[in-house]
């Protein structure tokens, strides 16, 4: 699946979602004792440095997902399915998103 169909999708039909995603990111990073500064974050990317917050936080959000399971409506089941396969990868579009916005 296109990775940047997923975080469109998403993204933009569920704003909320990226919302929630962003918090565990920053619980996780907090939690790991992991820098969120754009700095840091561009860095660890450079030098492809494994980012374990990004896990975790892709696992805890899945699992959120995964407790409102059947919840939603009918027609906002494909974007739940988007977005529990492009958890990793929201929550790292996110922290790219951060060291940009700050950058």
């Amino acid at each position: 699946m296109d990775e940047h169909l997923i975080l469109d999708t998403a993204g933009a039909a569920t704003p909320a979602l990226r919302a929630l995603a962003t918090e565990i990111l920053q619980a996780e990073a907090t939690h790991l004792g992991v820098s969120l500064d754009a700095a840091d974050v561009l860095l660890r990317r450079a030098e492809g440095v494994p980012a374990p917050h990004l896990t975790a936080a892709a696992g805890q959000l899945l699992e959120r997902l995964a407790a409102i399971e059947g919840t939603t409506l009918p027609d906002q089941g494909i974007l739940a399915v988007l977005a529990r396969a492009g958890a990793q990868l929201l929550v790292s579009g996110i922290e790219l998103d951060r060291a940009n916005d700050v950058a």
